[in-house]
């Protein structure tokens, strides 16, 4: 960075530090942000169904200290490709193997913060799951107005 002239996008330090400063520019006539950051309260749900790249996605809100209700993820993290098939069917294969901070997702899954289970197909209607949820983020939304 010594002796430059400039010109980084605004999220240049996400690699090296994870959370880079929100860049609002501002015009004669209007005000944009270029690098938005959501900075409040969050909690995520998952469960079973919560596979792939999602997977990655809930272990990096954990990771960044994120709150995750629910149950543990599918354990389905591999990466795959397509291939056209001789009848024109499409088969999607898994091809690689993959590592999330030199650990593996496949078979292993994320676990939640907090464990709730649900079983859909005998709630009624009601979703535990969520209503931990709602309540984690009420006491989320309190605290950040405690604090300021």
């Amino acid at each position: 960075m010594r002796c430059r002239h400039g010109g980084a996008p605004p999220e240049a330090a996400e690699t090296f530090v994870g959370v880079t400063p929100e860049l609002d520019m501002a015009g004669i006539t209007d005000k944009v942000t270029v690098n938005f950051r959501y900075r409040k309260p969050l909690v995520g749900l998952i469960d079973g169904g919560t596979r792939s790249g999602l997977e990655v996605l809930a272990y990096s809100l954990k990771k960044a200290g994120v709150v995750l209700i629910g149950s543990r993820t599918a354990g389905a993290m591999l990466g795959g490709s397509p291939f056209i098939l001789k009848d024109g069917s499409l088969l999607y294969l898994a091809v690689m193997n993959a590592m999330v901070d030199g650990h593996p997702l496949e078979g292993v899954g994320v676990l939640p913060t907090t464990t709730v289970d649900y079983n859909r197909l005998y709630s009624h209607g009601h979703d535990p799951q969520l209503q931990a949820a709602l309540l984690q983020m009420g006491k989320a939304l309190q605290e950040k107005k405690r604090s300021g």
